[in-house]
């Protein structure tokens, strides 16, 4: 049995992530990105908006720099995995992203490799460019029954962009041996019966397990950002509790998150003043980031004293930190390391079609999907 002390105590995160931009191509209907200038009405008492007022810019050479050194030296946390993916924004806007990915993978502190995109420019980044990346597992957030609903919970029409994108994604994925391990994110409108029966989910089950294609049924407020017009058809909002009381959240002791500008959020979840503790270019190690007097103080005010950041008295990704022990297991290191070791030949490809055939579709879970 894991003990609590192994994951409060542990010297280094599970996991490392960057944040690459915080520029979208999109105008997701239900996403905060983008509404800042939106009159917010009617928010309830303890909802606070979660809106972005950063500059819009890519992180600096010098960060990513830092950040890889870090990564070289005591490894990219316990588990070795390292996460491209933005908050608010689109990771493949950033057009030196395959080269991140490259250099993770040659970072002898890295094993695993992950991004969140929407597809949208990955003809742009170039489908064989990301397969032959190295890239480990990506996951894509999208909307395929028809261009009508797309444009409406995307705001963009590129309904077509991005079918084509993703079918040539996946279908030289599967050529090539499932290099890449890809989750199909979904906002649609409910039920999805339609959608279901339809030639665009029978394509796609071509070539991706169904357990791997999820769907969501229920959305965060961002504070009471997004209304219930902006949401899919049949689509509810979270309900939003109050976290005090409750033991620490997990993300205070899973992932180092470096924003781009440098600063270390205490959870990736949203950019709040209230979770930013220090600069990543003021410490010289990793254990040292982790482990800071600003980290420690949220830590600990949470856990004994039950104060909790601002931005987490109602956030609804919370999910208490005991859940983290079944990634400290050896067998969770074990079947990482399998995949690592097969993954790309033919053995692999063998049991992914196998796998394909015992696989169902399922809702995402907001807090897992996060």
């Amino acid at each position: 049995m894991i003990s609590d002390k192994k994951i409060t105590n542990n010297p280094l995160p599970l996991t490392v992530s960057i944040e690459p931009n915080n520029i979208c191509n999109a105008k997701c209907s239900f996403c905060a990105y983008g509404k800042e200038k939106r009159v917010l009405e009617s928010i309830r008492a303890d909802d606070r908006a979660i809106l972005d007022k950063r500059p819009k810019q890519h992180i600096s050479p010098k960060i990513l720099d830092h950040v890889f050194d870090l990564c070289e030296k005591s490894g990219a946390g316990v588990l070795r995995k390292f996460s491209i993916s933005p908050n608010f924004g689109e990771v493949s806007v950033s057009r030196n992203w395959v080269d991140m990915i490259k250099r993770a993978k040659s970072n002898c502190g890295i094993d695993n490799v992950s991004s969140y995109t929407n597809a949208i420019t990955l003809n742009r980044t170039g489908i064989d460019n990301l397969i032959n990346s190295g890239i480990d597992n990506l996951e894509i957030s999208t909307s395929l029954v028809d261009r009508d609903s797309y444009k409406r919970l995307y705001g963009r029409d590129k309904y077509d962009q991005v079918m084509n994108n993703i079918i040539e994604l996946l279908s030289k994925n599967k050529k090539a041996g499932f290099p890449i391990d890809i989750y199909i994110n979904l906002r649609i409108d409910l039920p999805i019966d339609d959608f279901l029966a339809s030639d665009i989910y029978s394509t796609l089950v071509e070539y991706i397990e169904e357990r791997k294609i999820s769907y969501l049924t229920s959305y965060d407020t961002f504070g009471g950002t997004i209304k219930d017009g902006d949401l899919p058809v049949g689509a509810v909002f979270i309900d939003r509790k109050n976290n005090k009381g409750k033991p620490q959240c997990s993300q205070l002791y899973k992932t180092l998150y470096v924003n781009i500008d440098g600063e270390i959020q205490a959870c990736k979840c949203i950019p709040h003043p209230s979770l930013s503790v220090g600069n990543i270019l003021d410490y010289n190690t990793l254990e040292s980031a982790w482990r800071n007097s600003d980290y420690e103080r949220i830590r600990n005010s949470w856990g004994n004293d039950g104060i909790l950041p601002e931005a987490c008295v109602t956030c609804t990704h919370y999910m208490p930190y005991d859940i983290l022990r079944g990634y400290y297991s050896y067998l969770s290191k074990v079947r990482s390391y399998i995949r690592s070791a097969i993954s790309g030949t033919f053995l692999f490809s063998f049991y992914k079609e196998k796998i394909k055939r015992n696989s169902k579709l399922k809702v995402s879970d907001m807090n897992n999907d996060y």
